[in-house]
């Protein structure tokens, strides 16, 4: 994780994409590599960005169950932003560590009961892959993740 890019103001060119399963993921990262394509990515950044979105589009539709992730393009760059509705990370300092997880998957056929936690990489190669992240606590549940790729 760096420190906040100073003065990214982000232009009109904006998508977003509804997440409210796992298949969801899958399309979202599909976008997100178009969408870093378009930018003018190299071809191993544009998957770098496809599997940071992956990642966490996945841990909205195991964690939280619903949410949205928007796309960005910024001067030099672009973000993405992940937001959900699910209950929040108690630590999320710790939840940036390989192998940290408080986070229990959603049943799907009993939301919101939850069954079991998940594996604590998905947070931590986000940060491998772009370079800059923040968590927030989404008010009054939930999370918003930020992540900045530059073009190189």
């Amino acid at each position: 994780m760096t420190t906040q890019p100073a003065s990214l103001s982000p232009s009109t060119e904006v998508e977003e994409i509804r997440i409210l399963s796992e298949t969801d993921a899958i399309t979202a990262g599909g976008w997100a590599r178009r969408f870093a394509e378009r930018l003018g990515f190299c071809r191993q950044a544009q998957y770098e960005i496809a599997t940071a979105v992956s990642e966490a589009a996945t841990n909205i539709a195991k964690f939280a169950g619903r949410g949205r992730i928007t796309f960005r393009a910024l001067p030099g760059g672009m973000e993405f932003v992940a937001e959900d509705e699910g209950p929040g990370i108690a630590d999320p300092a710790s939840a940036l560590r390989d192998g940290f997880s408080e986070g229990r998957q959603i049943d799907p056929d009993q939301r919101p009961f939850f069954r079991r936690r998940g594996l604590g990489s998905g947070l931590p190669a986000i940060i491998r892959l772009t370079d800059y992240l923040s968590l927030t606590p989404n008010q009054p549940h939930g999370l918003v993740l930020r992540a900045v790729k530059f073009l190189k």
